[in-house]
């Protein structure tokens, strides 16, 4: 069972998972759960709750409350911004608290960050990096901050050009 965390890079995750893959896949996520439907092979199953405009997804109490009922084997967590020194950042209370409670109920944790988010802050923590296993970055992001994340904790896995 993989969750996959709001966002756009999330969302383009979604649209390349292969068509013959059977999963079941969870999601806080209105245009992510949209995009699965296309995939005739997936079990989608949507969180559900107000819905936060600035997110396109339920990130409030109700959202939380129904992620407690899973175990995921693996989440894919949205990056609001990420750092070494204050870890993963979200600009709202709700979304931290929610994104907390996927890394509680995960057996494994990654998120997919853009160079764009990388030594950046935001107002709300999430966790360290370390509480990640596996950090996902574009193929040319640039050594020194590669060579920082590589000690913070996760697998460090670099995209295809």
């Amino acid at each position: 069972m993989v969750f996959l965390d709001s966002g756009s890079t999330n969302l383009a995750l979604a649209r390349e998972i292969p068509l013959d893959r059977p999963l079941t896949v969870v999601t806080n996520s209105i245009s992510i759960a949209a995009a699965l439907l296309e995939r005739k092979v997936l079990k989608v199953i949507i969180i559900g709750g107000e819905i936060d405009a600035d997110t396109g997804a339920a990130i409030g109490p109700s959202a939380i409350r129904e992620v407690e009922r899973f175990n995921f084997d693996l989440s894919f967590l949205g990056a609001c911004a990420a750092s070494v020194s204050l870890g993963l950042g979200a600009f709202q209370l709700a979304d931290a608290e929610f994104k907390r409670t996927l890394i509680e109920r995960s057996d494994r944790v990654a998120a997919l960050i853009t160079i764009d988010k990388l030594e950046t802050r935001a107002p709300f923590q999430v966790a360290a990096l370390a509480a990640l296993d596996h950090v996902v970055l574009e193929h040319n992001t640039p050594a020194q901050i590669l060579s920082t994340l590589y000690e913070a904790g996760p697998d460090v896995i670099l995209a295809k050009p």
